[in-house]
């Protein structure tokens, strides 16, 4: 029996004032399986939520961190 899964995949790119990329266009692709009851529950759906919730928490700083990996090299040059 396959395991459900929740996967959010998603490509971004961030550019200075000036036109330059700060960030090249990257993806970043994250998942997460749970267990489903054989029979349909009440738990079932906030469960989902949940781990979706979890999920676009984990993507934002999965994203937050490689825009601060990639400012920290040019405030250094600075």
């Amino acid at each position: 029996v396959p395991t459900p899964a929740i996967v959010a995949p998603i490509e971004f790119s961030m550019r200075r004032a000036d036109g330059s990329a700060a960030v090249p266009q990257q993806a970043v692709e994250l998942a997460r399986d749970y267990l489903a009851p054989p029979v349909d529950s009440i738990g079932k759906a906030s469960e989902r939520e949940l781990l979706v919730r979890e999920l676009q928490r984990d993507m934002a700083a999965a994203i937050l961190r490689r825009v601060d990996a990639a400012s920290k090299p040019a405030a250094a040059a600075q």
